[in-house]
Formats: C-alpha cells, structure tokens, sequence
C-alpha cells in the first residue's frame, strides 16, 4: 500500500492518537512503535471487518482510520509531518478558543453596558416621574392650604358680619308674636337663632344663624315667595356696635386748663384704667359682635318686659 506524503490529507482525519488510544501529549520518543501496534491490533478488535461483519458502514470507517493511524505514527517520514500539522492545528485550535473566549467576554461586556445604559434611563424617566409626582402633591397641598385659608377668611368674615335684623310693622293692621316672627323668616331667609318682640311697639329683633340670612330679609324681604312682607314689614340690619355707642360728652374748660383731671376722669371713665381702649382693641372682632348683640337682646328683652308690666298696671 502506498503511503500520500500529503499534509493535505490528514485534514480529512481525526486524531491520530485518539484513535488509538495513545497519549499525544507524551514525548514523541516515548511512543515506540511496538505500542503503537499493540494499540493498533487493540483498537482493531472492535472494528475488523472479521468481527463485526462487512455490512458495518460505520465500523469500516473506523478500521480505515486506525489502519491509516499505524501507518503514518509508524512511518519515518509521515510521522514528523504529521506531528508538525498537528501541533499547528493544536496552536490553530487554541487560537480560536483564545478568540472566542475574548468574543463572548466582549459580547458581554456589550451587553452589560447596554443594560447599564437602559438601567440608567429607566432610572432617569422614574426619577422624572418621581419629580413629576412631587410636584403634583405639593401643588395639591399648596391648593388645599389655599382652600382651607380661604375658608377661614370667609368664615371670619361671616362671624364677622352682622346677623341680625330690626322688623317694623304698623300695629294697628297686624298682630305678629315670637312665634309668628320666627316662622315667617325662617321660611324665607333660613334658621333663625332668637327672636325678641317689644309688647305695644311692633317692632322685634330677629337673629339669623348666619349672616347671609339677614342680608337677604334685609334685601330682599319683597321677594319672598308667597309672603307679601315688604306690605307688613319694615326690615333693617343691625350694623356692629348698633345700639350699643355711646355719645362723648365735649371737653369742658376744666378738662382743657388741668390735664390731669381729664386724664383721670378718662381713667374713671374706662372703668378705673388708662389702657381700656388699648384693651377693647385687642379683642377678637367676631367676640365683640357676639356681645353687642347679647347687649342688645338684653335690652329689648328688658324693655319688652318693662312694657308688659306697664299694660299689666294700667289695666
């Protein structure tokens, strides 16, 4: 049989050391040929034609190649060819491992980054939206302070204004009691808080719960639905401190010639102190209007009673 001296052809094989078992990386010397055939006649016990049968396509391959194998490891000449086309191949081989190990660790590198990168901008549009949301509760706060002080400030302004009306009528066409106030104006206007009338005066003093209340029986007493009361009634509001002022006296000439007795006549006055304005001053305006209309309530109570025992005496 003749021997290809070709390197070409050892492309088409295996290795050969592989195939017969043997260690390829062993020093070249160490490999004799006496083992070389031993693992020959070794490897050809499971592939010979004789053993297996002539239909075994695959194991007549294989006995191809070891038979090729012996011949080449066992040849002079092939065999350092051979040996110099496997050691380039070995090279060959661990140079493309070297390649693709670098390939995959810059493919990850790659896709590490561009996981880094979609990270950061999903971190960028929740940080904005994080901002947005900030933005939106603080406004919402900002509105709702805005709401409840305006609420406050309408609030003091109602307690501050006035919620009580003077009612008028001509006694000598109508008769109207407590009761007959009350009921009138609260279908009208809205709640009423208190209602005074003044025997033999007609005239009564109605106190609305709130102060819209008698702003409309003060504006709009004719146009209440069903009730003719601008015929029967005469209606006016109470303005803070109504009732309640009090007329100075002027200065005399003793007052004006000795400061000092004006100062403490103006004492006296205040009730035995020199600050009784500074005093008034610092009082909640909504508390005033609520003991002003007390103080009249008071009054008209007073007088109301004071009336009925007059009729009460005469009679």
């Amino acid at each position: 049989m003749s021997i290809s001296t070709s390197t070409s052809d050892f492309d088409d094989l295996p290795d050969l050391y592989d195939l017969l078992a043997l260690d390829g990386s062993a020093p070249a010397d160490s490999i004799t040929p006496a083992k070389i055939k031993q693992a020959y006649r070794k490897a050809a016990l499971t592939c010979h034609p004789d053993k297996v049968g002539p239909d075994d396509a695959e194991a007549a391959l294989k006995f191809h190649q070891i038979t090729r194998a012996q011949e080449i490891l066992l040849s002079s000449t092939l065999r350092p060819l051979y040996e110099s086309h496997r050691s380039a191949a070995v090279q060959r081989k661990r140079a493309l491992a070297a390649m693709e190990t670098k390939r995959r660790a810059g493919r990850t590198q790659l896709e590490e980054r561009e996981e880094a990168a979609k990270r950061a901008r999903r971190d960028e549009v929740e940080g904005k939206a994080q901002v947005e949301r900030a933005r939106e509760a603080n406004l919402e706060e900002l509105e709702r302070i805005e709401r409840e002080r305006k609420q406050r400030a309408q609030r003091a302004k109602e307690e501050l204004e006035p919620k009580a009306v003077k009612v008028k009528w001509k006694r000598k066409r109508y008769d109207f009691d407590e009761y007959a106030i009350r009921a009138l104006f609260e279908k009208a206007y809205g709640a009423v808080d208190s209602v005074v009338t003044i025997p033999g005066k007609g005239s009564a003093l109605v106190v609305f719960v709130t102060s819209a209340s008698a702003r409309a029986a003060a504006t709009s007493a004719s146009e209440m639905t069903g009730l003719s009361l601008s015929e029967q009634f005469e209606v006016s509001i109470v303005k803070q401190g109504a009732g309640s002022s009090k007329a100075t006296p002027p200065p005399s000439h003793n007052n004006t010639e000795n400061p000092s007795n004006s100062t403490s006549s103006q004492t006296r006055s205040n009730g035995g102190s020199a600050s009784g304005t500074t005093a008034t001053e610092n009082v909640d305006p909504a508390v005033m209007l609520r003991r002003r209309e007390e103080e009249m309530m008071k009054r008209m109570r007073a007088r109301s009673s004071a009336s009925a025992t007059m009729s009460h005496a005469g009679s």
